[in-house]
């Protein structure tokens, strides 16, 4: 069973998962404007991703949780979501670091 079919099981779950979305919603700005090389298209070409997930995200969430409130497929979803999120943030990072890699060395830096 569950333990979002439980009050404390779903406090507890609401509270992790508001301290990791929130933590990524707030870095994500940052990040996005650290990396670009220029800061107006692409910044907003980062921010399209979001806005797309805000306008889907809740009336998937409904959908997959259904009437039943079956939560494992929403906790699962999520959870999916995030694991793909890091992995392109993982690339991101190593094309991101190839990148200033080849620009040291193209300056004879390294």
């Amino acid at each position: 069973m569950s333990t979002c079919y439980t009050p404390t099981g779903l406090v507890l779950f609401s509270v992790c998962y508001g301290a990791c979305y929130g933590s990524t919603f707030s870095l994500y700005g940052p990040l996005s404007v650290h990396v670009a090389p220029s800061k107006g298209k692409v910044l907003g070409y980062a921010w399209t991703s979001s806005s797309v997930a805000a306008v889907i995200g809740a009336p998937l969430g409904a959908a997959l949780v259904g009437k039943d409130y079956i939560w494992w497929r929403g906790v699962l979803f999520a959870a999916l979501c995030y694991l793909v999120a890091a992995v392109l943030q993982l690339v991101a990072r190593g094309i991101h670091a190839r990148h200033l890699r080849e620009k040291k060395v193209g300056k004879g830096l390294i």
